[in-house]
């Protein structure tokens, strides 16, 4: 069946964008340094953005289409380039590219949420809300109390929240560092990204604690549970150790 397609009732219209962009190039000492600045702002409405179908719907198809707020963007870039050797025999280029981007999601129909990758059998889902950047982390908590202890149903299982923000994947800022060497007719870069801030989710650690494969659970059923600050719906504090199967399965 078809990947995407719109729903029943709705129109989708063509994405709008307006941009700026300022920009100032310097070069030093016969160009053999460089200072590349440019500051870009752009606001894009309409944007096609695409969730998952319910597995039966009339459209038949997997992912509905929709336009879908604005998203705004503005950030900097700037580069310094320097020739550290340049002679007829061996020749040293070094770039260093810095960019940093401001993003915001705003004018989401409905509850302002709009869900971009559904939870599944996981904890963790990807959305739009307004008001963030594009690509909120939304995950289940432990519920807790004021003094920071967790809180447990009269039966003694966990108390969980809804979906809520956690993280977001966006660096603070990126950082690329280029190395150009030429050695007679041999010719070689080295390129090294690095990504600053932002969050990175990984279920591995979290399935393997389900199913009671990880260190962190054999190191607990060794110890003959799991040591826990929590308390009951009446106020009691919980004594002992946390059965470690029971925890895990909760908390993986």
């Amino acid at each position: 069946k078809p990947l995407y397609g719109p729903q029943f009732g709705t129109t989708l219209e063509p994405e709008r964008q307006s941009s700026y962009e300022i920009g100032t190039e310097w070069r030093f000492s016969n160009n053999r340094f460089g200072i590349e600045l440019t500051y870009y702002s752009n606001t894009t409405k309409n944007q096609l953005l695409n969730i998952p179908a319910p597995a039966t719907n009339a459209e038949g198809v997997s992912n509905y289409t929709f336009n879908g707020g604005v998203i705004k963007n503005n950030g900097l870039e700037a580069v310094l380039s320097a020739k550290a050797i340049n002679n007829d025999k061996f020749k040293w280029d070094i770039t260093l590219n810095y960019s940093h981007n401001n993003n915001e999601v705003s004018e989401l129909p409905d509850s302002g949420t709009v869900i971009l990758t559904a939870a599944g059998v996981n904890s963790y889902r990807y959305s739009l809300q307004n008001g963030q950047p594009f690509g909120v982390i939304e995950g289940i908590n432990v519920k807790r109390d004021a003094q920071g202890r967790m809180l447990l149903n009269a039966d003694g299982s966990i108390q969980k929240t809804e979906f809520e923000a956690v993280g977001n994947a966006n660096p603070d800022f990126m950082l690329g560092f280029s190395n150009s060497f030429k050695l007679g007719s041999f010719f070689a870069n080295v390129l090294i990204d690095g990504r600053f801030g932002g969050n990175v989710m990984s279920l591995t650690e979290a399935i393997n604690d389900e199913f009671g494969v990880s260190k962190a659970t054999g190191d607990a059923r060794n110890a003959g549970g799991v040591e826990i600050n929590a308390v009951y719906p009446d106020g009691t504090p919980f004594a002992g150790l946390y059965d470690a199967n029971r925890y895990y399965k909760q908390v993986g």
